[in-house]
């Protein structure tokens, strides 16, 4: 938003995504339901990508998706934006997702199911999109992933795309891939 892209700068952007084992730690003093709530879709995410994740249990190992729970309004994006949720990621030299931070209020219990799926999607490798019905657009709160999401979660991670592949190598390939999805899910013509 705000920002122009280059149609080479647009071109020439990589796939990002998890290559390795997702090691999950769930920080901050939640409700059972809300952590029933993380832990499903964190299961559900890795079931539909074929990622292994694990939870962590406290002192367990070293996490490279930590997920915070906060009594805090909202957090600092950016410094001229706030917003209740947010994920930030780093990429290894391997354009592979290395590790994820993710940090939600729980100030408005209305938008906690939410910035939940929202957030560990960002997570998996997804930005923003207001083009479809998503747990990622800025249109609807969506509390769970919709049938267009899990296209965009089996695409992005079928074996024949690579992590670091640029937009346009991929680009041929993932149509071909959501044709195939949206055929197996009866989606084809919504």
């Amino acid at each position: 938003r705000g920002t122009a892209l280059l149609e080479n700068d647009y071109w020439q952007h990589r796939i990002y995504r998890w290559e390795d084992e997702i090691l999950v730690r769930i920080d901050g003093v939640i409700t059972l339901e809300y952590r029933a709530r993380t832990e499903a879709a964190i299961r559900q995410m890795s079931e539909i990508s074929r990622r292994p994740a694990r939870i962590l249990s406290p002192g367990e190992g070293k996490p490279n998706f930590v997920i915070e729970f906060l009594n805090q309004a909202s957090f600092s994006i950016r410094s001229t934006e706030t917003a209740p949720c947010f994920a930030s990621s780093t990429m290894s030299e391997a354009n592979t997702i290395r590790d994820v931070e993710i940090k939600i209020s729980l100030e408005d219990p209305d938008l906690v199911n939410h910035c939940i799926v929202h957030e560990i999607f960002h997570g998996f490798g997804f930005i923003h999109s207001d083009l479809l019905r998503s747990v990622v657009s800025s249109l609807s709160l969506e509390t769970e992933m919709t049938d267009w999401d899990v296209i965009a979660l089996k695409t992005l991670y079928d074996s024949r795309l690579k992590s670091g592949m640029t937009r346009r190598q991929a680009m041929p390939i993932a149509r071909r891939l959501i044709l195939e999805h949206l055929a197996k899910s009866g989606m084809v013509g919504k």
